[in-house]
């Protein structure tokens, strides 16, 4: 998302618009913070179409999860393999690209594809009452062909009370994961299926759909009618995932996974990495890195420490 886009957005609050603004909403902590400063003098609403936050799934976990029905929660995980062609890095100028016309481009697994993966976690994580700040951040970053960003990532969090969250994604299976968020605590383990709004909790044996979505926009022009109306994805709520994102996208360049690793996939589309769901559901249940599992491909990982409050 170029610079001059957030600019536009700071005219449309200056004529007395609301926004709302596809994810992620700026590419920086920086400009997020210009952006909360222009959303409050204009005294304007803006939110962030993460729309995965409007399920009454994700509701069900989070009230689960602030209710100790799990007990303490010591971990919020992860997992989701896809499969994309080689043709999918090629759509568009900014496709699989780290920058363009001198701008950062948010792309990659982590932050495109599966960012709702990573919002998630951090809302379920929230509802555990973690207190996120500071944040330690370890990441590895791979790539399975010849383009610049990640289509394979394991992100590991480490908030300041204690709450682990391991993000592990592909771009590059052979086989298919929709995406689940993966709750552990002392008393249970609960899991949301969140592309298919599916939960399962302590007890059931298989997940079950919890239907209901509230549409970003159809929240913005209720709340706007009536401010008692609770904003579900506030600019101010995914400070966090734009820190995160920052932080993934200035990252080295992700590793290139050796060709003796990878299979062709079964329509001739490209490759896949072998064996990566199983890795990947290895890295969540450990609370691992792949280069802490012996994967051959692997490479240690980029760390840093990120506090909003800085």
């Amino acid at each position: 998302r170029p610079a001059s886009r957030a600019r536009r957005d700071r005219r449309d609050l200056n004529v007395g618009a609301d926004l709302l603004l596809e994810k992620p909403p700026v590419p920086t902590l920086t400009e997020h913070r210009r952006l909360a400063v222009a959303v409050h003098e204009a005294g304007r609403t803006c939110q962030v179409n993460f729309q995965a936050l409007g399920s009454a799934a994700l509701t069900e976990i989070c009230d689960a999860v602030a209710g100790k029905q799990l007990g303490t929660v010591s971990a919020v995980d992860a997992v989701g393999a896809w499969w994309r062609p080689d043709t999918y890095f090629t759509r568009s100028p900014w496709a699989g690209r780290r920058t363009l016309d001198g701008h950062p481009v948010m792309d990659g697994a982590l932050v495109n594809p599966f960012a709702h993966a990573v919002m998630q976690s951090l809302a379920v994580a929230d509802a555990a009452g973690a207190a996120v700040l500071p944040i330690t951040i370890e990441l590895e970053r791979y790539r399975s062909r010849d383009i610049e960003v990640d289509d394979v990532a394991c992100l590991r969090l480490s908030f300041a009370d204690g709450v682990r969250t391991v993000i592990a994604v592909t771009l590059a299976s052979a086989t298919f994961a929709a995406g689940e968020i993966i709750v552990t605590g002392t008393d249970g383990r609960a899991v949301l299926e969140y592309p298919k709004d599916r939960v399962q909790m302590p007890g059931e044996s298989e997940l079950r759909e919890v239907p209901g979505r509230v549409g970003l926009l159809e929240n913005l022009i209720e709340h706007r009618a009536d401010p008692s109306v609770r904003l579900l994805a506030p600019l101010s709520r995914t400070a966090i995932f734009t820190m995160i994102a920052e932080a993934i996208v200035a990252a080295p360049m992700p590793v290139r996974i050796d060709d003796r690793y990878l299979s062709p996939h079964p329509d001739g589309t490209g490759n896949v990495v072998d064996g990566i769901e199983d890795l990947l559901r290895s890295a969540v249940a450990r609370g691992a890195m792949p280069s802490e599992l012996g994967a051959p491909w692997a490479a240690a990982p980029h760390r840093a420490v990120l506090d909003l409050r800085e």
